[in-house]
């Protein structure tokens, strides 16, 4: 599920690399991008646990997908992310590009967009896109050691 934006993560690095919330940005000041309230996801993740089974669910927070994923992750499974599914903010994008934070770094440090994640049973998969407006698949559960895996 899609964030709303930077969720209050990261925000000494936001400052720095932003130093001028006034400046404007995509036709209107910085700081009404950056400000937007974090999302709320109760409604959404209650209404998918009344429809399907669902496996894991993370809330992408600091330490982004790669410190949120693996704590829903058994033993012997992988996330397997394809980082080219995932859609990041044009300002997370404008964030990496001023201050040359290398994009593994950024997923790291900042959800990227991604809020968070539900993992269900492939065959529930398009009951929950259906059910969420505005989700979106970006992986699938694997075989592996790992606990995740972030293709870029």
């Amino acid at each position: 599920m899609p964030s709303s934006g930077f969720h209050s993560n990261g925000f000494s690095l936001v400052r720095k690399v932003f130093p001028n919330f006034e400046e404007e940005f995509e036709g209107k000041p910085l700081y009404e991008t950056l400000l937007v309230p974090t999302r709320l996801y109760y409604k959404d993740i209650h209404k998918v646990l009344e429809e399907v089974k669902v496996s894991g669910i993370a809330h992408i927070t600091g330490g982004g997908l790669y410190e949120n994923v693996p704590r829903i992750i058994p033993e012997g499974l992988c996330a397997s992310i394809d980082e080219s599914k995932i859609r990041i903010p044009s300002v997370m994008l404008e964030l990496e590009k001023r201050g040359g934070v290398k994009r593994e770094e950024m997923h790291g440090t900042f959800n990227m967009g991604v809020g968070m994640v539900i993992v269900v049973d492939a065959e529930h998969a398009e009951k929950v896109l259906h059910l969420l407006d505005d989700a979106y698949e970006i992986g699938e559960i694997t075989e592996g050691a790992e606990k995740i895996d972030l293709k870029f």
